[in-house]
């Protein structure tokens, strides 16, 4: 579940990336519509990069879950695994990827304005921009995968920590926490 988390904010700046522009002061330029907006993520194809990086994350964090598993559960059986898989599977089938797309256009609307919008249409528009639209998925996960084992060390260091103050408090004689 830690990468999911990990997974999401990575989406969030995958998406981002490149677009986080603010209007110049008193620039009285009317703020980017829902439709500027929505043209802007289907131009990028943002709806198929989400659904392209969470099937990839998803094959990552069912690794991730079965490490733990494997460490925590050493005696874990394959049905076991089994029965994990299908709740991994499941938690991804009832959750609505569509709507954090959806959920993000405000924030774009808040901070990019028309002309904004067209400007970066006209750059999506170019070779060059096409190029940023094909490369930054390979990019953010090349980026993603040098980044990996330090986020994963920090995220096992937190869990263990974690764990160690939950089993702390529950002895009889833990002093109490603040």
């Amino acid at each position: 579940m830690k990468r999911l988390l990990g997974l999401i904010v990575s989406v969030m700046v995958l998406v981002s990336a490149g677009w986080a522009q603010n209007a110049p002061p008193g620039s009285g330029d009317a703020p980017a519509s829902k439709e500027d907006i929505e043209q802007l993520f289907a131009t990028n194809h943002i709806r198929d990069r989400v659904h392209t990086q969470m099937e990839a994350a998803a094959t990552q964090i069912r690794k991730a879950m079965h490490d733990t598993m494997r460490k925590k559960y050493p005696d874990a059986t394959s049905k076991d695994f089994d029965r994990l898989d299908s709740f991994f599977d499941q938690v991804l089938k009832d959750y609505d990827f569509e709507a954090i797309v959806d959920e993000m256009i405000p924030a774009y609307q808040r901070h990019l304005t028309k002309a904004d919008v067209a400007a970066m249409l006209a750059f999506y528009n170019t070779p060059t921009g096409q190029k940023v639209i094909k490369e930054m998925p390979l990019i953010m996960s090349e980026a993603t995968q040098a980044a990996g084992p330090r986020m994963e060390k920090a995220l096992s260091e937190i869990a263990d920590q974690a764990d160690k103050m939950i089993t702390d408090a529950q002895k009889p004689d833990a002093p109490a926490s603040h």
